[in-house]
Order: C-alpha cells, then structure tokens, then sequence
C-alpha cells in the first residue's frame, strides 16, 4: 500500500431478505437502520477513514437510503 495508508476490508450482511419483504416498509426500514448504525460505529473507530462502500442490489439501496437519511456519514 503507498503512501503508509492501510486498507481494512470489512464484510457486512444483512442476512437473507426475500423479495416480498422488501416490500414491507417496517422491515425495509429495519435495515436501513442496522446499516446506519453499522456506519456509525466504523466512522467512530475510524474518524480518519475513506469509506468505500462496495453494495449489489438489496445492499446499493440500503446504502443510498442510508446516505440520503444521514448526511453526516457523506
């Protein structure tokens, strides 16, 4: 790695979430709120960090809605 920055890679999973429940607006919010939080916690024991955020899917619309709800993780 250049320039004495280190890269950590974290894994993150929401579990499985069938189809007919993202249309559930409590469990879809359920979600979002588990990744908020997740984000939050690496943010704080991280302050100086570039966060990467590498999402397919369920998980691309869990991070934008979490980045649309929190603009302090931007």
């Amino acid at each position: 790695l250049s320039g004495g920055k280190e890269t950590l890679i974290l894994s993150r999973k929401y579990g499985n979430f069938p189809a007919v429940q993202y249309a559930i607006p409590f469990l879809r919010k359920s979600k979002i709120v588990w990744l908020r939080k997740t984000l939050e916690d690496l943010q704080l024991r991280h302050p100086q960090a570039n966060i990467c955020i590498i999402a397919h899917s369920f998980g691309t619309f869990l991070t934008t809605e979490v980045l649309k709800r929190t603009p302090r993780l931007k």
